[in-house]
């Protein structure tokens, strides 16, 4: 079973709205890069090639800091830590942030993603 998020439901959420302004940037250039790459619910990966394209390297760590605010406010996951193997990590955007009393129906902006109900990310 997935359900059906619209770009505006989530940028009205309070919990997206109390993340910082670089984490939802990041949350942003995630979502889209996922669904550009069409890696479905396997997870995708968000290596620095891509940081690099999307200017998230000039900040010593705040990549880091910012992907750390995003698991704990329940808005990513990762799904393979690639440090020990030195390959990239594989993330899933997850559902942790929202209750069980999700909004499926369409709010006037059109849907964007779809998120499958355990929280792996699916197109």
């Amino acid at each position: 079973m997935y359900e059906f998020f619209s770009f505006c439901t989530l940028i009205r959420d309070e919990k997206f709205k109390s993340l910082s302004k670089t984490a939802r940037l990041l949350y942003i250039y995630m979502l889209t890069d996922s669904y550009i790459s069409g890696s479905g619910g396997d997870g995708f990966e968000f290596p620095q090639e891509v940081q690099k394209e999307y200017n998230l390297t000039k900040g010593g760590r705040q990549f880091y800091t910012d992907r750390q605010e995003l698991i704990d406010a329940g808005f990513l996951d990762i799904v393979f830590n690639g440090k020990d193997s030195r390959q990239p990590n594989i993330y899933a955007l997850s559902t942790r942030w929202k209750n069980q009393n999700i909004k499926t129906d369409d709010d006037g902006c059109g849907y964007l993603y779809v998120i499958e109900v355990d929280g792996n990310y699916k197109i």
